[in-house]
C-alpha cells in the first residue's frame, strides 16, 4: 500500500515549488485587500529561499534544491489556509 504512495506525494513534493509560484501570483491578482497582505507574507521568507537555493546551485553543491523543494508546501499550505478563511468569513 505505501508504495502507491509513494510515487504520488513524491511528486506532489517536487512539484509544489512551481505550484506555489503560481498559487502566489493568483493571490495577489485576486484577493481582495487584507486577504492579499496575509496571502503576501510568504514571499519574504521564499525570497530568502530562493537566494539561498540559487547560491547553492551557483556554488555547485548537489543538494541546493532541497530547502525550496521542503519549504514550497509550508508556503502553498499558508496560501490555502488564508483563501479558506477568506471564503468562509466572506460568506458570514
Amino acid at each position: 500500500m505505501e508504495d502507491l504512495l509513494t510515487v504520488p506525494v513524491a511528486l506532489a513534493v517536487m512539484a509544489s515549488p512551481l505550484a506555489y509560484s503560481a498559487a502566489q501570483v493568483w493571490v495577489l491578482i485576486r484577493f481582495p485587500g487584507w486577504w492579499r497582505l496575509l496571502g503576501a507574507l510568504p514571499i519574504l521568507p521564499m525570497a530568502f529561499v530562493l537566494d539561498y537555493t540559487v547560491d547553492s546551485y551557483r556554488l555547485g553543491g548537489n543538494l541546493w534544491p532541497l530547502v525550496l523543494i521542503f519549504s514550497a508546501p509550508a508556503a502553498l499550505l499558508w496560501l490555502g489556509i488564508v483563501w479558506v478563511l477568506m471564503r468562509l468569513l466572506r460568506r458570514s
